[in-house]
């Protein structure tokens, strides 16, 4: 076991990492990381990147899940996993029974079946299946949940909104020897068609597309009746036309321990990189301002809540610390719904005077689109962005101005997908 200094400067936590359990079938293998899978790949070509079940509360929080009860059968040809997963939610309790099985004909099922303690209000209940973001650009078949079919790609250039709509099964082809097919299937209590969509999370710099249970489309939450079997399950299937290598050759090959190398120099230059200013950077000590500049960042992003009577000490804190580490200064202007986008522009050049707080970069965005909203929602009566951003652009001449939405919530590693 690590100590607390190794893991902090791993993974920066101290929340030690969970033990993965290997699990192979001839040329399929794949991890089970505490109720999830990881790193499906078919001889060393990765497939899908993770397949995880979750529930997600009326706020969008992915309620806890402890997994338990496991039980392993394994043999050159198959394997078989066989535990539960209990989600204790406020309102109540899921408990769900799931079984993985693989075999070395390139079959894989992961099937749950959850039923809960009491009625449970949910935004999304049930299967995630990541593609790996290195199938931007592959061809892939979509099948319908009416049966149609329809020819894509992945996404090359980062897609804002779904790429794929109502999922029945999904078929691309990682390599050209590698035919490879996902059909998805859930028990979905307001919608009898079972839909799923996919959604390109390289938006939020994971490297995947995401393939979830449930519309965005239909009205969430939706609701999970009390003591009622809700069945879901992904099954693969992967198919190649390259003869399978002899024995001896897969185990050299699985054991060959990889190696990292330095190439000549390419003459590119990597882009500036930012971090946000944590929170209470004015009670920041030496060592720790120390640390920050020994990044090497190109900028410090510090959001500014003009609602916030201790907005002005953040601001100049922000400046503080910029200046101290040679960093140039993004404000993150969070703006309250009442405020015109003149008048906030105002307040904010204000507010800068006085706390000796010059950015180099600046943006707003009013409070209500910290929240979530679908393109069918009803959209705060606010002012546009850009109406903001030219306001801002009047008061901060020198300053770069930008506009856009922000995302407050993130996921932590061991999270799941």
């Amino acid at each position: 076991m690590s100590d607390a200094g190794t893991l902090l400067r791993r993974y920066g936590t101290r929340q030690p990492a969970s033990e993965w359990l290997t699990l192979r079938a001839g040329d399929l293998t794949a991890a089970f990381d505490d109720g999830s899978i990881r790193a499906l790949c078919w001889r060393g070509q990765e497939i899908l990147r993770g397949i995880g079940y979750l529930l997600r509360d009326r706020d969008w929080g992915t309620v806890p899940a402890q997994s338990g009860g496991l039980r392993v059968r394994c043999d050159d040809d198959a394997f078989e996993l066989d535990f539960e997963l209990r989600m204790r939610a406020t309102a109540g309790e899921l408990h769900c029974t799931a079984k993985i099985r693989g075999d070395a004909r390139g079959n894989f099922r992961f099937t749950v079946d959850a039923t809960a303690d009491r009625e449970l209000a949910t935004n999304r209940c049930g299967f995630v299946v990541l593609h790996p973001a290195h199938c931007a650009g592959l061809r892939l078949q979509v099948t319908h949940t009416d049966g149609r079919q329809q020819d894509a790609h992945f996404p090359t250039e980062i897609s804002p909104g779904q790429p794929l709509f109502d999922i029945r099964a999904l078929r691309h082809f990682p390599a050209p020897d590698l035919d490879v097919s996902c059909t998805l299937l859930a028990d979905l209590p307001h919608d009898p068609a079972g839909k799923f969509e996919m959604e390109d999370q390289r938006n939020w710099s994971d490297a995947s597309f995401k393939t979830y249970v449930a519309s965005l489309l239909d009205p969430w939450p939706y609701r999970l009746p009390a003591a009622r079997v809700l069945r879901q399950s992904v099954d693969l299937s992967i198919r190649s036309a390259e003869p399978r290598a002899p024995a001896a050759t897969r185990r050299r090959d699985t054991r060959s321990a990889p190696t990292l190398s330095v190439g000549a120099p390419t003459g590119k230059r990597f882009p500036a990189l930012g971090i946000g200013v944590p929170a209470g950077a004015d009670r920041l000590r030496d060592p720790e301002r120390a640390a920050i500049k020994a990044l090497g960042l190109g900028w410090l992003v510090l959001e500014a809540d003009l609602g916030d009577p201790l907005v002005a000490q953040q601001m100049r804190a922000g400046q503080t610390l910029a200046r101290a580490c040679g960093t140039r200064l993004q404000l993150d202007l969070i703006v309250p719904d009442d405020l015109a986008p003149g008048a906030a522009a105002d307040l904010a050049a204000a507010t800068c005077e006085g706390a000796g707080c010059d950015p180099d970069a600046i943006r707003a965005l009013p409070r209500a689109y910290l929240q979530s909203y679908q393109p069918t929602d009803h959209w705060p009566d606010l002012a546009p962005l850009e109406a903001y951003a030219g306001a801002l652009r009047v008061r901060f001449r020198r300053a770069s101005i930008g506009s856009g939405m922000r995302r407050r919530s993130g996921l932590g590693r061991g999270a799941r997908p």
